[in-house]
């Protein structure tokens, strides 16, 4: 969907946004005047490429329904060692109300 967007080239959710920081890394040790915005020439000349590829990259992130898919992944996990461990959980709350650690 990157791709669709003039983005070929992402394999994974977060690679767009990884690449984006680590350029801005690169960028802001560049130094240079830093203007009222609080970034340098160098990475105000990044915002035209920046923007475009973020909205595709939310766009993309909303289509495939990637954070139902890792909210629910993570909360059946969860929920997975909470059933695994009900009864350790469970003592260690007792001894916290009563003030015993």
């Amino acid at each position: 969907m990157h791709a669709d967007a003039g983005f070929p080239g992402y394999a994974r959710q977060p690679d767009a946004a990884e690449q984006v920081r680590e350029r801005s890394d690169a960028l802001s040790g560049m130094g240079g005047a830093i203007g009222p915005d609080g970034k340098t020439g160098s990475e105000r000349e990044e915002i035209p490429r920046e923007i475009p590829l973020a909205t595709a990259d939310w766009d993309c992130t909303d289509e495939v329904g990637y954070d139902d898919v890792v909210a629910r992944v993570s909360n059946a996990a969860q929920q997975e060692y909470v059933d695994a461990h009900r009864d350790e959980l469970d003592a260690w709350v007792q001894r916290w109300a009563e003030g015993t650690p």
